[in-house]
């Protein structure tokens, strides 16, 4: 029996939906926001794990779309935070040095004032990871693979 992935006759778009379903059972592992303190504000995070399958830069990340309860939330205002150390976005997709292990929670936070407003004890939390291939052996579509995910998210409020 072999570990190996392999590459079913669907070509580049059955492995992606290998990789999604193993993104989906390990990379939410909490459904809940969490109200933080970030200096003086008040933010909401929420943990998400490495969905690759293995270690990765934090700058494999190249994008994320994210919305709270319909709200859309501007890559500016979410940060990456990786042993307690707190990333924005954009400067996150471009730091090559720091590694997010395998399995490693980050904890995406939302730093835009706006959320007190928007979060409620449950909230449906959209977001749209976009991940680049660390190198180009798999022969994806521009080498990215977009992990959608679509939940529901409870508050303490």
């Amino acid at each position: 029996m072999s570990n190996e992935i392999v590459v079913k006759k669907e070509g580049s778009y059955g492995l992606v939906e290998q990789f999604r379903k193993l993104a989906r059972r390990v990379a939410l592992p909490e459904m809940a926001l969490t109200k933080a303190q970030a200096g003086e504000a008040d933010v909401w995070q929420f943990p998400l794990r490495n969905p690759w399958y293995t270690s990765i830069p934090v700058s494999v990340v190249t994008s994320i779309a994210l919305s709270v309860n319909g709200y859309a939330i501007a890559e500016e205002q979410v940060e990456f935070v990786i042993r307690e150390m707190a990333i924005p976005f954009p400067y996150a997709r471009n730091l090559h040095e720091l590694i997010w292990g395998l399995g490693e929670r980050v904890y995406v936070r939302i730093i835009d004032p706006k959320m007190a407003q928007v979060v409620q004890k449950k909230n449906q939390v959209a977001f749209d990871l976009t991940l680049r291939t660390a190198f180009e052996g798999y022969h994806l579509s521009n080498n990215r693979i977009d992990y959608p995910f679509e939940v529901e998210m409870e508050a303490n409020v």
